[in-house]
């Protein structure tokens, strides 16, 4: 590993923290592997600020549900026959030209032919909303939610129904539940800001991007570029991505998304961050916040992993989105 002499000061800070437990690394052992490496670590502390990624185009669409609605590995692709499609079709002509008494029926008939073709229920529900025939449209999305609990299109819409109503509890929960499912759709985000402001509260923008950025320079060599307060996330993300066959070790797939990495990664940021920098950083003292009251999974699942794979939302059992939706009650809204 090359460094320079100053940063010995930094990787001193490794020593002398305590096992994680779980088979976890902590800073000490990262820099041993870093150390006994045979590849080449570029050590670049700086001070410039990493632009925040606009993920407003990594969105989902209402493609998938549930074979049985409570296994959330059952998630599966919708197929339509072509008598369905074709009703489709027609029913989104009708649609378009605003006769909805219309593309209900051909909604209807769709179910008739595909009747797993859940999401024919949530357009149905729409073309009453449209109508402002609130009861009724409540009543479809409903049953759209039921029949799949993956269709972030009928939380959003039904939170928007009880908005309406003036009911703003039932609906904040229903169109964060959305949100959850489809993390990064604007719109979806704004319908939660404006129940917000309904209640006189708000939605918290913090940038929980981590600050680091590690680029391969060859296949011996590897730039890793960070923010003071993130040297711990940088070279432990540095092994993940970089050494050969510690991923596998590790029990995890370099082909799926990994949790494990990130809350290795995650408590040697929070072990190795200065005590001013906690404080002064918004990212960083949320991350310690929520570590600290036991939301660590729901905050990389949220702040991290949602952002860069939204289908991940499709596959987590209720239980997990329940604390998700809790996480962001708690340290996303004020």
């Amino acid at each position: 590993m090359k460094t320079k002499p100053l940063f010995w000061a930094f990787f001193l800070t490794f020593f002398g923290i305590p096992s994680f437990g779980q088979d976890l690394h902590n800073g000490a052992e990262i820099l041993e592997i870093l150390d006994a490496s045979d590849i080449s670590y570029i050590i670049n502390l700086t001070k410039e600020k990493f632009p925040v990624i606009d993920r407003s185009d990594n969105l989902l669409y209402n493609n998938y549900y549930r074979a049985d609605p409570e296994d959330p590995r059952s998630v599966t692709r919708y197929q339509v026959s072509e008598m369905g499609q074709q009703n489709l079709e027609k029913a989104e002509k009708a649609f378009s030209d605003q006769e909805y008494d219309k593309a209900r029926d051909f909604y209807l008939d769709v179910l008739k032919t595909d009747p797993e073709y859940y999401k024919m229920l949530t357009y149905i529900g729409q073309t009453f909303g449209i109508e402002r025939q609130w009861e009724e449209a409540a009543n479809w999305y409903q049953q759209a939610i039921e029949a799949n609990p993956i269709d972030y299109m009928s939380h959003w819409f039904l939170g928007d129904v009880y908005a309406v109503r003036g009911e703003y509890e039932t609906a904040l929960r229903l169109s964060i539940y959305g949100h959850i499912l489809n993390r990064n759709n604007p719109r979806i985000l704004a319908s939660v800001e404006n129940i917000l402001k309904e209640q006189k509260r708000k939605y918290l923008k913090i940038n929980t991007q981590p600050q680091v950025q590690l680029d391969s320079l060859g296949p011996k060599e590897v730039d890793i570029r960070f923010q003071e307060a993130w040297l711990g996330y940088a070279l432990t993300k540095a092994v993940w991505d970089f050494e050969p066959g510690y991923a596998e070790d590790m029990g995890s797939s370099r082909t799926r998304e990994s949790i494990l990495e990130e809350k290795e990664c995650i408590l040697n940021l929070l072990n190795t961050a200065s005590k001013k920098a906690l404080r002064k950083d918004k990212g960083l003292r949320l991350a310690n916040e929520a570590v600290r009251a036991g939301f660590l999974e729901a905050y990389i699942l949220y702040e991290i992993l949602l952002p860069q794979y939204p289908h991940v939302a499709l596959q987590l059992p209720p239980q997990n989105l329940e604390v998700i939706y809790d996480y962001v009650i708690q340290f996303r809204i004020k």
